[in-house]
Parts: C-alpha cells; sequence; structure tokens
C-alpha cells in the first residue's frame, strides 16, 4: 500500500507580510461612472489574489469626507474581498484626495512592514492641489522598499489631476497602469515581496 504525503511548505510570501493602502475613489461622481467601477473590481480581484495571511490592509474611501476609511488590520483573501469591494457614500460633494494622501502617509510611517500604496481616484474635487505631500508619502514608500501605482482610472478622470500628480511625482520610481490593471497590481505587490526578501 502506497501512503502519499502533503507537506505545506509556508510560502515566501507569508514570510514577508506587506502594509496595502488602497485610496479608493468612493465619490458620487466616482460611483455613476462604468468604466470607472469596471477599474474598480479589476483592482480589487488583483489585491485579493495577491493577499497572505500576516498582510494588512487599509482602503482609504476618497468621498467628500475629510477622513473616511478602514482601520489598518490583519487580512486574508476573503476579508480583503469584502474590504476593498465595500462602498461608504456620503451625501458630501467633493473627491478630498489631499487628506485621504495624507491619512496614507501616517500609516506607511507607523507601519514596520514595506507597503504598497494604489491610488485609484477618478479625479479630485473641490480642493486645492497638494503636490508636497503626494511626493513625501510616495517617496517614503520607495524608500522603504515598497511600491506606488497610479491606476487608470486616475488617468482617464480629470486631465488636472493627472497632470497635477505626474508633476509631484517627477523623478520617483512609480507605475502608471493605463492598461492590464491586474497584472500591474500583483506584480507590484509581487515586487515588494521580493525586495523584503532580499534584505533579510
Amino acid at each position: 500500500m502506497t501512503v502519499s504525503i502533503l507537506i505545506v511548505l509556508p510560502s515566501c510570501s507569508q514570510k514577508n507580510p506587506i502594509a496595502l493602502v488602497l485610496l479608493k475613489d468612493t465619490s458620487i461622481s466616482g460611483q455613476n461612472n462604468e468604466e470607472f467601477k469596471t477599474t474598480t473590481k479589476k483592482a480589487c480581484k488583483g489585491i485579493t489574489e495577491s493577499i497572505s495571511r500576516g498582510d494588512e490592509l487599509k482602503v482609504i474611501q476618497v468621498n467628500g469626507e475629510q477622513d473616511f476609511f478602514e482601520n489598518l488590520t490583519p487580512t486574508n483573501p476573503t476579508d480583503a474581498k469584502k474590504q476593498c469591494g465595500a462602498v461608504r457614500t456620503t451625501q458630501k460633494q467633493g473627491t478630498l484626495a489631499c487628506p485621504a494622501v495624507r491619512t496614507a502617509h501616517k500609516i506607511f510611517q507607523s507601519s514596520k512592514k514595506p507597503g504598497v500604496l494604489l491610488v485609484l481616484i477618478e479625479t479630485n474635487e473641490r480642493e486645492s492641489s497638494c503636490p508636497q505631500d503626494w511626493r513625501t508619502t510616495v517617496k517614503n514608500v520607495i524608500e522603504k522598499g515598497g511600491s506606488v501605482v497610479i491606476l487608470n482610472a486616475t488617468n482617464n478622470g480629470g486631465e488636472s489631476f493627472r497632470l497635477e500628480l505626474e508633476t509631484a511625482l517627477d523623478g520617483l520610481q512609480v507605475t502608471y497602469a493605463h492598461t492590464d490593471v491586474e497584472f500591474v497590481i500583483k506584480n507590484a505587490i509581487q515586487e515588494t515581496r521580493r525586495k523584503a526578501e532580499a534584505k533579510l
């Protein structure tokens, strides 16, 4: 009689957990845009299929509220799918990206894990630009071995917002994902894990 023994080896991703922050547009204008909603679903699928136990996820809902987000908590694929797909709306007009990116900066500063910042904002509305906040946050993520992806929903939104971001982040290693959203997200997460492993 032959007995087969299945040995499950821990994956390197479990040894190298990451902190993932998604800036997600849940404004009225974003929710009324079918193309944007399709991109959001693809982004959430990419996150869900890449996340591992031990990772931390925070979804910052970007809308007319100053600070509208979920706490950074350990997650698994099932929890990540629920968290990423949830939409908390508000009656307040606007898409306030600046408070969201400042909150992201605080998260990455306090976390010991390498970070992945995903920006899924159609366009900013009813706020002044904050280029230094964007540059400081992104630079902090990259210097700690993390990755930053500006998703195509941003690039298909208000041209002025896209130009603001590209100008603010000029010279920094940022990925602008116009197509293949799922692949780009998975690659950013995988690359961040690889960098963490190389430091061990």
